[in-house]
């Protein structure tokens, strides 16, 4: 068996050029894995490692990061201990990988000493303050858990994820305040993402509850993008169709970037609410011309331009 039999597998660029799969031979790039796919090619990661040489730390780190993310824990740790004379004790990437990879294989302690190497060595970063929060948490230790969780929101104070952690160890400590808390802790930190699940606990569908949280964010200047899509939603789901469009053109003046085509559609469906067929069509014809809105999307669009189909009788 050679590198190239498994040519269709998704796989990082570092793990195709090692099993010298180059250039238009991979077919991989969007190919789902298949559960034997995975089993024959761990199998044959694991030879392919004794006879080809990794070559260099780089491209080892590489190979490391880009096993784990295919799933390949198991793999990523044996081409560890295969080249284990390669030192990688500063590297934020390999500590990661290799933490990641222990913390698949439920090596939990393992995993927590080099998460742990990875929060030293790079503090900015976020994935270990969350995976050390996962750990935690699924061993019952909830203090620990909540602290990283926390921790980790400081730098990613969206990530739903960080979240979820929280507002569970609140639901645990004591339900009838987890909601309260957990909101109080979205606006400390300025969380679109916390501030959701929050009015999620504390009444379960009130789009008016979310949207009045959001306006409060709104008002306070948080325009990322990601916000004002979900903004605009629970605007449009609280049926205030008139407040939509104003946003997303102001954002539109603002962003250095493109906005997203989300808030186009927002827009739009705003305007087909409120019967502004000319002003919805405009928007179409630009999300038509953009060319990331998916097809399906900007078909429900078209079909709001039509007039209605008379009733005969």
């Amino acid at each position: 068996m050679q590198g190239l039999d498994f040519a269709s597998y998704p796989m990082g660029p570092s793990v195709r050029r090692w099993l010298g799969i180059e250039g238009a031979a991979y077919q991989g790039h969007s190919t789902p894995p298949s559960a034997s796919g995975d089993e024959a090619l761990a199998h044959f990661l694991e030879q392919h490692a004794k006879a080809e040489p990794v070559g260099s730390r780089d491209v080892l780190v590489d190979l490391l990061e880009e096993l784990v993310a295919m799933g390949m824990a198991p793999q990523a740790i044996h081409l560890r201990e295969l080249y284990s004379e390669i030192p990688l004790g500063d590297n934020f990437r390999a500590t990661l990988a290799l933490g990641s990879a222990a913390m698949i294989e439920a090596e939990f302690e393992e995993a927590i000493e080099l998460l742990l190497r990875a929060n030293l060595i790079s503090p900015e970063e976020g994935a270990p303050y969350l995976n050390l929060a996962e750990i935690y948490y699924a061993t019952h230790r909830d203090a620990e858990a909540l602290s990283w969780a926390l921790e980790g929101l400081k730098i990613m104070p969206n990530r739903g994820r960080l979240w979820e952690l929280v507002a569970s160890i609140h639901m645990t400590e004591d339900a009838p305040t987890a909601g309260h808390n957990v909101r109080d802790l979205a606006l400390n930190f300025d969380s679109y993402i916390g501030l959701s699940l929050a009015c999620e606990i504390l009444s379960p569908n009130d789009h008016a509850l979310k949207a009045q949280a959001f306006d409060r964010l709104y008002l306070q200047g948080l325009r990322e993008d990601s916000f004002l899509v979900e903004y605009t939603a629970t605007l449009g789901l609280t049926r205030q169709f008139e407040r939509v469009p104003p946003i997303v053109w102001q954002a539109e003046k603002l962003q250095k970037e493109p906005i997203s085509w989300q808030l186009y559609t927002h827009a739009a469906q705003a305007y087909l609410s409120l019967e502004q067929l000319e002003q919805a069509a405009s928007i179409v014809s630009r999300l038509e011309k953009r060319g990331d809105c998916p097809a399906e999307v900007l078909q429900e669009l078209r079909e709001g331009l039509l007039p209605p189909i008379p009733v005969t009788h």
